[in-house]
Order: structure tokens, then C-alpha cells, then sequence
């Protein structure tokens, strides 16, 4: 754990003699169920358990997590009052009950109760193994193996007594009981009693043994605070550094810290540190003046944690480091509750006086100005000496101090509501100045002592003057001629900066600076035409950092002013908690703010603000206007609402301390939070994700107890953070993230300025979106070539059948051609004419009325082939009309032997069919078949579907003298040119069927 460390703890006891511990507190406010702290123990992951009456409450410096008995639930609490909280060397946490002992499951954050212990009273558990335990009970000492869950109890005589404590030394148990000691030899296996002759009816409750083998004894009764030799010769009683000697007293818990002190809680006695130097014992006690001091002082348990921190439980937790105190708080007075409350309240100051100043002279000790008098302190001895005017004593012109500064001579002067004071360090006397040493009575705003050692001094209403070192006058600047002017303003405060300029704060006027080597004077007023400064006219100090950079706290906030540049920098109020009102330039250039919420540290680089609060150690939050002018110790003094803060900033961070830290859960926008565990402080595991799992969180902690505040947190996922995250939220947040395997990178530490500590890792997997994976786009682009190949493929397929059509179109042209020719050739063959020439001369002679229609159809017949022969398709209607023309020829001509019937639906007349088409049907039907009255053949010709049926009985002739066989073969051939439906002829014993497609136009 990364702390506050101070490698000068003894200079500093040095320093300020007995240390005055601040301890940190927990409260029901805090998360505890309630204020009675029965024990208190830690984990293998650095949580503080606390038992209190209604249950167990787990701590990481921020959050407090509770654990409670429910009924019908085995894997909780158990029922009784839980007394004693062990942690052993393979990381188990146990819990001793008054109704048996649990072992606590880290991963399921349940209780299992070990069930050889069941019912039994267990006072104190002292693990030696993970093989071994060893448990005091009501009932005698158990041995208790946590990797088999056997439970023995011991049946030696010295065994079977009611046990409170035990505690483990060189070999031997050392058990604490009703009557004495039991001393417990594990490799004889032997108990033995220690008798004390001396000590009637002890009943010993606490023991531990010190680092020269003395057993500290903590005893219910006439004698509470013993220490004996191992063998129990020597017997010594420190009962009478109790503070209250009633015999309801009684001593609760003995610790041994890391260094080897003794710690004892006393129930009303609040807490005792053991001196061994000085053999006695220091009282730890609750102030009401001390809001840093024991929360009270009813002490039940105490434990001392891994890292040293020592946690008190009582009323409530207070807990502290021994040997890790930054901050050093001094009270003006100890004595009379109402001077302490009006000493430093900023309510009684009249204006021009709310400050408490503070000042070292030569001799180290602090002199302190508060509103009921001055006190010199003497932090080595803790003496105190006052000047307060009472019961018709003067001391100072006024009680009320407003300023103090130390000259070149170790004269300390004092400017008071009323007048000046000088302390004469050379006969010891309080000296009132007053008009006979040029010096008003009146209220004095400010002392400072340059560095030529002359005191300059601020009235409140008189002009400013100065007193030279030189010839030991007090001088006003009416005949100075560079600061004349200064005469008409009151100087709140100034300083003499490293080039020897001297700049004064003028009271609510604004900041005047003059050059002693240039005798020029310069100011910065705010003003209302247009000319606003940053730091406005109210000024509460000034100071140079180590640049030569000159800073301003006012009630507008923090400004830097570089004279050089003449360039004005402000950082307000979000930087420094509140408003600033006093400052201090360490040795590091670091800038230390005094703000009405709290202390802040600005870095050198002027970007980081360390802010520190009451967990921190500081007395109060608010802090006073403080004139206080840097000594070369290197001590900052500033002033609170509740004392003086007091602290060495070259201690701070001067040494490593890291934070247990540890990502504690685990969430996504599918799973609720789920625990993640570490073993051993390793992380074995991976965050496995689905693809549609990536909004996801990691929940952080940090185990810091003394400085929860400066607890600041750094991450990054590689693959998707370039840099570090730093921030002091305990979640590390990410969304959207893509499929794939990344580390997740985490560390905590307590001071912003320090990175260089340990980190973690946690490996991350997400599954990779389908489309988005390598084998997805190894498949699209397979798939991709695939269908580049098949386009080429389907593109030469396509080109071959374009020379293909190409080729048949040409073929086609050829044989319709051919059709059309071989059609025309067939009207016009002259056994066609000659026949129809004849019987067209038999009917005029016979009939002519038939003569005229027969040559009406001739003419019709040879009109339509004339008219279609440029056309490639033609109505069915206009083709029907042909064919009925044509047909009347042939029955003039074949009478009863031949018919044509026609039975063609009215929707399909005009669909198309090529020209001649049912000419060249019909006429093949004649040509291949007999005509005979007897047996007439007759066509038919009706629509099916999408095709035309020409059909006739089948009389097949022996011998066709005209036909040349191609006449079907070039009607299919068209055919196929023309429609994507064939050509179909069917022939069976009966029957002759052409289908012929219709052409889509």
C-alpha cells in the first residue's frame, strides 16, 4: 500500500515530544451496522473484517460490504456473536462464533461451518499450518485440520479449561485461562500450568509476548495490566497508568505491532502504548477538542494490520499508523474548554484581524497568535507559555493577535488589535510601543522582517512604516520618494522576493511592487473600465516559488504572475476545493494552498493537484488566513479551524509504499456483475466474450486506508488504448470493441506524481463477428473468384451461343427462305395449276356461280402469299382465313372425299404462327394420305394451350411422286428460329398430329 511515509519520525518526536496520534474513524455513517467492534481482523487480500453485534462487515478503505446470518441458509452467518477473525498462512479466513467456527469461501462469498466445532464457545483460533490449528474454546483446546476438516479436542488435564486466548511463541502455545497461563508443548505433547502465587484469582483474557520475551497479561479483576517473565518469576503490575482505576474496568486486547510495541485497549481507558525506555505507559484518550483523538474511550478489541496500521474497535473503528503521521496538529491551549473554542474562531476577529499567525524564532519554538492571547510553544518538552490579559493582568496591549514575525535578533514582535508588543529576547521582558517609538495604537494587519533584518509594520489606519536595523528607529515613508504613495493604503501582507523587489498587498486596493534599484514603484489595480485582473483587489497572500514566480491566493482563486512576461495565470476554484488562503514554496517548488475546503499540493509543473482531507490527517478542513514567512527548516506552519498543522513537505513520498490493488468484477452488457478472484495476488484467468459481448466493465479497488481520497486508478486495453487512463473512478469502462485478443492493463497508487509501481494483467478474448472473422472474408473472396470464374465462364458461354444464334439465325434466314420459297413454289406448281385450271373449266361449264367463287378463292389464295411473303409471322386469324380459301379449293376439287374442319378458340385468333404455315400442313395431308368418298380424310385444325393441332386420320398413300421430305424438317427448323417452344408431330396408327407453337411477338 502506497502511503504517506516520513523517514524524520524521530526528528519530528524530537520536534514536537510525545507523539499526538491522528486517528482515522469509521462510523454507521461509514457502512458499520452498528458502533459495537467485538473484533477485528484482515484477509489474504488486505480487507478489514470488523464483528460487530449485528454482523461482519468487510472494508477497502472506501465501500464497507456486509454478511449476515439468514435463516435456512446454511452457507451464511451463523447465529451467535461472531468473537475472533484469523486469517492463516494459506490465505483462509476463519471466524470463531459462540455457537462454533466458519471458514469463509472467497469465491462464492459464503460461509462453511466446520462441524466438529458446532455449538462450541471458540475464543481465540491460532493457526500454525495449513495442516494445523489450533482453537480455544469454552470447552478446551481443539486441534483442527482445514484440509481434512477433522476436529480433535486434546484430552490432556491442562487441555480441558475454559481457553480465552492463545498465542504462539518458540515453539509453545501459550493459552490464556480463568486461572493463569497453560503453557502447551507441541512436539511432547505436553501442558503444564504457570502458578502465580502472587496474583489471587487471576483471570487472564489477553496475552502476547514482546521481542524480550515478556508476556503481557491483560487480567479481569484487581490486577489488569501484568507483565511476567516466560517462566513466571517476575511479575509486574501497570495498573497505574489507568485512568480509571473502578473495578468495572477491564483490559481487552494486547497486540504486538510491527516494530515490536505493545498495544493495549482498556474498556473506559482508551488505548495504551507501552514506552520501553522509559518503562511505562502512554495514555491515547478522547479530546472533544481533538476531532483527530480516539472517537472515545470504550476500547473492546484491537489488531495491528500487515502493513502496521494499528485498528482500535469500540464504540466505533479508529485506526492509525504508528510511524506514518504527515501532518503535525498543535492547539494554542490546553486547558479551559471555552479559551480553546474562542482561540480560534475566525467569528470573534474584528476585520483586519481574521488570521492566526504563526512564527519560529532561533530557539525552534512556535509562536502562535489567536484571538485570546499569544502563546509561545516549546515542541520539545510540550511547554506552553502565555500572554493573555485577565483578572486585571496586562500582558499585551490586546489579546487579540493579528501578526508575529522574528528579527535578525530573535525579538519577536507582536502586532495586536490595539497596538505593537515587542518580546526583548535579551531580558525577557513584554515591551509596549506606543507614539514615543513612532508606532500608533492601533490595530496592526502586518509584521514582516526583510532581509536586511528591518521590521516592517502595517497599521490598520496609519501609514505604513518600518523599523531599520541599522539605528534600531522606526521610519514612516513620508520622505521616501518611490513609496510616498504608499502612505494612503493599508499593506495586508508583502513579501521581499529573490531580486530584492518588495511587493505590498494593498488591503482591498490591489498589489504594488517597488524596485529598490530602479527606485520605480509599479501597481496592478482592478478596476471598471475593462481593466480585470485575475486575482481581483482582494489579495490574502503572497509568496515567490523558486522561478521567481510571483503567486497570489484572493478570494477570486490562485494566480501566477510572471514580471518578466508581465503574463497572468489563474486556476480557479475546481482545482483547489475552495477558496485559498494561504500559501507555502517548499524546497521542491511544490506549492502548498491552504483553501476553505482543505490543503492542496500543486506540483512543480503546475498541471497536478493533490488534494489532502481529514482521512489525511489534518485537524479540520477549513483553513485560516495564516501569515507565516518561511524559516529555513523547511517546516510549513498554517492555521485550521481546529489548530495548527504542522509538517515537514521534504518528508512527503520520500519512500515506496504500494497499493494492494484488484480488479474485483466483472461485467457486460449480457452478464450482471460477475466476482473475479486472484490467488496469491496472481491472476490465472481470461475474460472470454461472445461477439455481440462487447460493452463490458472492470470493477477496481484499491486497499487504501490512511489516504482513500488520493487513491487514483491507471488502465489500458491494449489494442484499443494509445495511452494510460488515469482517474480516481474505480471502473474501467469500454464499449464496442472489436473481436479479437487483448491484455488488459491495470495499477493504483496514492500519489498522482508516482507511476512507477507494480502492474496486473488480464487477458481478454472477444469472438469475432461472422463477418468480420478471417474465414468469413476467406470464403467471400473464395466465393468472389469463384463467381469471377463463372461470369468468365458464363461470358464465353454467352459469346459461343451469340456465334452460335449468329450462326443459326443465318441458318434459319437460309431455310426460311427455303420455306417461304418452297411454299410459293408449291402454289404455284403447276400440277396445283393445272388442276385447279381444270376444275375451275368444269364448273363454268357446270356451274358457274361455284366457277366465280372457286376463282374468288384462287385469287384470295394467291393474294395472301403475295401479301405474307415479306412477313415472318402473321394472325392466326388472317392464316385461318387463307386455310379456309385454300381448303374450298380442295374440296371444289376432292368433294366428298376431303373436309377441313376448323375449331379454334376466339382469344387464340390472334396469336401468330408463320405465313403458309396451315397451306403447307394441309397440303401435306393430301400429298401423303388417300382421298376417298368412302374413307374421306379430314383435317382438323383447333387451338390447345399454346399451341395450334393440325391433325387427320392416317391413310397413308404406297407411293408420294411430289413430296421431297424436307417439307416438315424446314417448317421445325423455323420453327425453332421463331418460338422456344418446338415443333411437335406425332404419328400412331390412327392419327397424324402437327403442333404448332404459337410466336410470342
Amino acid at each position: 500500500m502506497r502511503l504517506l511515509i516520513f523517514i524524520c519520525l524521530l526528528s519530528s518526536q524530537v520536534i514536537f515530544g510525545q507523539k499526538d496520534y491522528h486517528f482515522s474513524k469509521l462510523t454507521v455513517a461509514d457502512g458499520l451496522s452498528d458502533g459495537y467492534i467485538q473484533a477485528i481482523g484482515q484477509d489474504k487480500y488486505g480487507y478489514m473484517w470488523f464483528a460487530t453485534l449485528g454482523d461482519l462487515c468487510r472494508f477497502d478503505g472506501k465501500r464497507m460490504t456486509h454478511f449476515r446470518h439468514r435463516d435456512n441458509d446454511s452457507t451464511s452467518l451463523l447465529s451467535g456473536y461472531p468473537q475472533t477473525i484469523v486469517s492463516d498462512s494459506a490465505g483462509r479466513l476463519f471466524i470463531g462464533f459462540s455457537n462454533g467456527l466458519a471458514e469463509f469461501d472467497f469465491k462464492t462469498r459464503t460461509f462453511h461451518a466446520i462441524k466438529g466445532l458446532t455449538g462450541h464457545w471458540v475464543w481465540s483460533i491460532v493457526p500454525l499450518s495449513k495442516d494445523l490449528v489450533f482453537v480455544a474454546t469454552a470447552e478446551g483446546l481443539a486441534r483442527f485440520n482445514p484440509t481434512t476438516s477433522e476436529v480433535v479436542f486434546l484430552k490432556n488435564d491442562n487441555l480441558n479449561l475454559e481457553f480465552r486466548f492463545g498465542y504462539w511463541h518458540k515453539d509453545k502455545l501459550y493459552l490464556a485461562h480463568r486461572k493463569g497461563l497453560v503453557v502447551y508443548d507441541l512436539q511432547t505433547d505436553k501442558a503444564r500450568k504457570m502458578l502465580f502465587p502472587t496474583i489471587p484469582d487471576a483471570d487472564f483474557r489477553q496475552i502476547a509476548i514482546d521481542d524480550n520475551d515478556h508476556i503481557w497479561v491483560a487480567a479481569k479483576g484487581t490486577y489488569r495490566i501484568l507483565r511476567l517473565s516466560l517462566d513466571g518469576s517476575e511479575v509486574k503490575s501497570y495498573d497505574q497508568f489507568l485512568v480509571k482505576k473502578d473495578l468495572s474496568v477491564s483490559t481487552n486486547q494486547i497486540v504486538k505491532d510491527k516494530k515490536g510495541r505493545i498495544w493495549i485497549a482498556i474498556k473506559y481507558n482508551g488505548l495504551l502504548q507501552y514506552d520501553p525506555q522509559k518503562d511505562v505507559f502512554v495514555s491515547h484518550l478522547h479530546d472533544s477538542e481533538k476531532s483527530w483523538s480516539l472517537s472515545s474511550d470504550q476500547q473492546y478489541s484491537l489488531f495491528c494490520s500487515r502493513k502496521g496500521l494499528v485498528w482500535c474497535g469500540g464504540d466505533n473503528v479508529n485506526f492509525f499508523h504508528p510511524d506514518q503521521s504527515f501532518f503535525n496538529t498543535i492547539l494554542p491551549f490546553d486547558t479551559d474548554l471555552e479559551i480553546k473554542r474562542k482561540g480560534l474562531s475566525p467569528a470573534l476577529a474584528p476585520k483586519g484581524s481574521n488570521s492566526h499567525p504563526i512564527t519560529t524564532d532561533k530557539s525552534q519554538n512556535l509562536w502562535l497568535g489567536t484571538r485570546e492571547g499569544l502563546v509561545m510553544y516549546d515542541p520539545k518538552n510540550q511547554n506552553r507559555r502565555v500572554w493573555r490579559n485577565q483578572n486585571g493582568k496586562i500582558s499585551l496591549w490586546d489579546h487579540n493577535i493579528c501578526d508575529i514575525a522574528c528579527d535578525k535578533e530573535n525579538n519577536v514582535w507582536i502586532g495586536t488589535s490595539k497596538g505593537l508588543n515587542r518580546y526583548n529576547r535579551r531580558t525577557g521582558q513584554m515591551e509596549f510601543w506606543d507614539m514615543k517609538d513612532s508606532c500608533p495604537k492601533e490595530l496592526y494587519m502586518m509584521i514582516y522582517t526583510d532581509k536586511l533584518g528591518n521590521v516592517w509594520l502595517s497599521p490598520r489606519i496609519s501609514p505604513i512604516r518600518y523599523y531599520s536595523y541599522s539605528d534600531k528607529k522606526v521610519h514612516t515613508l513620508a520622505e521616501h520618494p518611490a513609496l510616498s504613495a504608499l502612505q494612503n493604503y493599508s499593506v495586508w501582507t508583502m513579501i521581499q522576493d529573490s531580486k530584492g523587489r518588495y511587493w505590498f498587498v494593498l488591503d482591498d486596493v490591489g498589489l504594488m511592487m517597488y524596485d529598490p534599484s530602479t527606485q520605480k514603484t509599479e501597481k496592478w489595480q482592478e478596476n471598471t473600465e475593462g481593466g480585470n485582473l485575475p486575482f481581483g483587489n482582494s489579495i490574502v497572500d503572497i509568496k515567490e516559488d523558486k522561478n521567481g514566480i510571483i503567486w497570489l491566493a484572493s478570494y477570486s482563486g490562485l494566480t501566477s504572475f510572471d514580471y518578466t512576461s508581465k503574463v497572468f495565470k489563474s486556476y480557479r476554484h475546481e482545482n483547489l476545493m475552495g477558496t485559498p488562503f494561504s500559501l507555502e514554496v517548499d524546497q521542491f517548488n511544490r506549492l502548498w494552498v491552504g483553501t476553505g475546503r482543505g490543503l492542496v499540493m500543486v506540483d512543480s509543473s503546475r498541471t497536478l493537484f493533490t488534494p489532502f482531507g481529514i482521512s489525511d490527517g489534518l485537524p479540520s478542513l477549513e483553513f485560516m488566513k495564516t501569515f507565516y514567512h518561511s524559516q529555513s527548516d523547511g517546516w510549513i506552519r498554517m492555521s485550521t479551524r481546529n489548530g495548527f498543522v504542522i509538517f515537514n513537505p521534504n518528508d512527503y513520498a520520500t519512500q515506496k509504499w504500494f497499493l494492494d490493488f484488484y480488479v474485483t468484477s466483472f461485467s457486460s452488457n449480457k452478464v450482471n456483475e460477475q466476482p473475479i478472484l486472484e490467488d496469491n495476488g496472481h491472476l490465472n484467468i481470461q475474460v472470454s466474450l461472445d461477439a455481440d459481448e462487447n460493452f463490458f466493465q472492470f470493477n477496481l479497488t484499491a486497499i487504501n486506508f490512511l489516504t482513500p481520497s488520493q487513491t487514483w486508478f491507471a488502465y489500458k486495453l491494449e489494442g484499443v488504448d494509445k495511452d494510460w487512463r488515469y482517474t480516481q473512478d474505480p471502473k474501467a469502462v469500454y464499449t464496442n470493441v472489436s473481436g479479437g485478443d487483448y491484455i488488459f492493463r491495470y495499477k493504483a497508487t496514492a500519489n498522482l506524481n508516482d507511476w512507477e509501481v507494480p502492474e496486473k494483467t488480464i487477458k481478454v478474448h472477444i469472438n469475432t463477428i461472422f463477418y468480420k472473422s478471417w474465414w468469413f472474408w476467406s470464403l467471400i473472396l473464395a466465393s468472389i473468384g469463384f463467381m469471377l470464374y463463372r461470369f468468365y465462364q458464363f461470358r464465353e458461354q454467352q459469346r459461343q451461343q451469340v456465334f452460335n444464334l449468329s450462326s443459326r439465325a443465318q441458318s434459319l434466314e437460309r431455310e426460311k427462305a427455303i420455306m417461304q420459297y418452297e411454299g410459293l413454289k408449291q402454289q404455284l406448281n403447276p400440277h396445283f395449276l393445272f388442276n385447279s385450271l381444270t376444275s375451275l373449266g368444269s364448273l363454268i361449264t357446270i356451274d358457274p356461280s361455284v366457277a366465280m367463287r372457286f376463282l374468288e378463292n384462287l385469287s384470295k389464295t394467291y393474294r395472301y402469299i403475295l401479301k405474307s411473303s415479306e412477313s415472318e409471322t402473321v394472325p392466326l386469324r388472317d392464316e385461318i382465313k387463307f386455310a379456309e380459301a385454300f381448303a374450298a379449293l380442295q374440296k371444289v376439287r376432292f368433294e366428298k372425299g376431303f373436309d377441313v374442319v376448323f375449331d379454334v378458340l376466339e382469344g387464340d385468333l390472334d396469336k401468330r404462327i408463320a405465313p403458309v404455315t396451315l397451306q403447307n400442313m394441309i397440303e401435306n395431308a393430301i400429298k401423303h394420305n388417300i382421298i376417298d368418298d368412302e374413307s374421306p380424310l379430314i383435317v382438323q385444325i383447333y387451338s390447345e394451350g399454346d399451341y395450334l393441332v393440325v391433325k387427320n386420320n392416317l391413310q397413308k398413300k404406297r407411293f408420294v411422286e411430289t413430296s421431297n421430305k424436307h417439307g416438315l424438317t424446314n417448317l421445325t427448323s423455323l420453327y425453332t428460329y421463331l418460338s422456344n417452344k418446338p415443333l411437335v408431330t406425332t404419328e400412331t396408327n390412327e392419327w397424324f398430329i402437327v403442333k404448332i407453337p404459337f410466336v410470342v411477338a
